[in-house]
């Protein structure tokens, strides 16, 4: 029954599907999902580790003059929003005009995914400086049609005249991942944890009839390790494939310099990393007559501070390719985003220096070049192409609470056609708030 509704949707999904070369796309590979969601909790765990505790806090309230002080306090804030031990974030992408067959015809849906984390630091030992901490991170996400029901016959006298219904069809996603964490700043970290994959597949299109189908996966296993603050390394095993399903490893010459004596270094100049990457796809064999290949790449990331900016540069080349047409290729893809600060970065201290208030916004942009001949397959002209983003995001923090809304908008950008191949030439919106104390 599993591989019949799998043939279904994958023959009816998208309108520009050609049958000669069909590729079943990204929405239901569960190692994609998987990377989406470690990726997710990183960029949190990320505001946790890197903002500044206790006293810390307290002294970038006398920064004022000293230039470079000023921009550690800057990254500080950018990446840290003062959270002290527990963050809790919220986070809803909605991509627009995907065109369905369906039983009854062609239909427009919407994407809707999901996310939430919740990162709790529940143990410090001050002797030797160790921290405990427990997360949960998830993400729920399928196709929706919203039904306009005013004017209906079906609608009773009295309903409202302005009435509408939203019902989910296809598969429904709902994965999670459970993780325990270690750390001492900035000598290592260690993140070790679990996935669970669960697809919720109905067997004529539409959810909740009583004939869903579920199946659940607790085989994957992610392991993440930083060493030094200048070595990263991370990958999520399958044990059911006895494969890692997704490699990352780094190394930032910027971190490691600082370690060895040159802390200005990171402080002045760019910081510079490089790394090696591997995805594997787990809808392969899905794909008619050509396979989807394990992607290798290198990679060189770039980030520069000019307080109130922040640049930052993303450069990747293919060592493998997912298609034998782009075997010859070079550039995987560029991404280059840049931030702007705006509002009182610095924290304002009250008479008594018992309290610290600060509130400034962030505004974003980025331009991408994605390079793959997947797209082809679901309504591109050329296996190249160029996207944007635009983003908005507002923070605030008093004492030891903070609190921070952010609103991107997407269109072909590579970090998002890498994950979901599926939402070339479609519109991505993406809502989020945190709150952490």
């Amino acid at each position: 029954m599993r591989h019949k509704f799998f043939l279904f949707f994958f023959i009816f999904f998208f309108s520009h599907t050609v049958f000669a070369d069909y590729d079943p796309g990204d929405l239901i590979d569960s190692a994609k999902r998987s990377k989406s969601i470690m990726e997710v909790f990183l960029e949190r765990w990320e505001k946790l580790y890197q903002s500044p505790k206790g006293e810390e806090r307290y002294q970038h309230s006398y920064i004022k003059q000293d230039k470079v002080l000023k921009k550690d306090l800057y990254q500080n804030l950018e990446k840290g929003e003062f959270v002290q031990c527990v963050d809790l974030y919220f986070n809803q992408e909605t991509i627009l005009d995907f065109s369905v067959r369906t039983p009854f015809g062609v239909s427009n849906m919407n994407l809707r995914k999901r996310y939430g984390v919740f990162i709790f630091q529940f143990l410090d030992i001050e002797e030797p400086d160790l921290h405990f901490v427990f997360s949960l991170s998830g993400a729920r996400y399928g196709l929706y049609k919203e039904f306009d029901l005013s004017g209906s016959s079906q609608i009773e006298d009295g309903f409202p005249d302005n009435s509408s219904m939203t019902d989910t069809f296809f598969t429904q996603i709902y994965d999670d991942l459970v993780l325990f964490s270690v750390y001492s700043k900035p000598w290592f970290v260690v993140h070790a944890g679990i996935f669970i994959n669960e697809e919720v597949d109905p067997v004529n299109g539409i959810i909740g009839d009583g004939n869903d189908i579920n199946r659940k996966l607790k085989s994957r296993f992610m392991f993440h390790a930083e060493a030094g603050g200048f070595l990263f390394s991370r990958f999520i095993f399958n044990s059911e494939t006895s494969e890692a399903e997704t490699l990352n490893e780094k190394i930032n010459f910027s971190s490691l310099l600082a370690l060895a004596g040159y802390p200005l270094w990171k402080k002045t100049f760019p910081e510079l990393a490089l790394g090696y990457a591997l995805s594997r796809s787990t809808v392969s064999q899905y794909a008619f007559f050509e396979k989807i290949r394990p992607k290798q790449t290198l990679f060189l990331e770039t980030e520069t501070d000019l307080f109130p900016f922040t640049l930052r540069n993303k450069f990747s080349f293919f060592l493998e390719s997912e298609k034998k047409a782009d075997q010859n290729k070079i550039v995987d893809q560029i991404i280059v985003e840049a931030d702007y600060i705006l509002g009182n970065p610095s924290p304002l201290m009250k008479k008594n220096e018992q309290s610290i208030f600060s509130y400034y916004f962030i505004f974003s942009f980025g331009a991408s070049y994605f390079n793959s001949s997947r797209s082809l397959s679901f309504g591109n002209d050329e296996s190249g192409m160029t996207g944007f983003m635009l983003g908005f995001r507002f923070l605030w923090s008093w004492e030891y609470l903070g609190l921070s809304f952010d609103f991107h908008y997407y269109y072909n950008y590579a970090s998002k056609l890498e994950t979901l191949i599926e939402s070339v030439d479609k519109s991505d919106y993406e809502f989020s708030v945190s709150l952490s104390y």
